[in-house]
């Protein structure tokens, strides 16, 4: 499961400088939090490590780590395979199992 969680974050990272604004979109429609789509856009879009991110939102690296874990559970579970592929993440699988080992 943890490769498959490493792939995803490197596709959403990807997806993330490739087509900011619809990365962006897609997050807002799955519902996440205003903390969760700022840290993720911080993450994904511009690419800020988790430290860096901790201080512009002033919370702990712990609290951003956690916080980053559920956004990343939630926008795995949420994505269909038609975002996936609006994001340029090529698909071979359901979108809930494309990143299962």
């Amino acid at each position: 499961m943890r490769d498959g969680v490493l792939r995803f974050k490197d596709d959403l990272r990807r997806a993330g400088r490739e087509c900011p604004q619809l990365f962006i979109q897609k997050l807002e429609d799955i519902g996440l939090t205003e903390l969760e789509l700022r840290i993720m856009k911080l993450r994904y879009c511009d690419g800020l490590l988790i430290k860096q991110i901790s201080d512009l939102v002033s919370v702990g690296d712990r609290w951003v780590k956690k916080v980053h874990s559920k956004a990343i559970i939630r926008t795995l579970d949420k994505l269909n395979a038609l975002d996936l592929v609006e994001l340029g993440i090529p698909i071979k699988a359901t979108p809930k199992t494309l990143y299962d080992p």
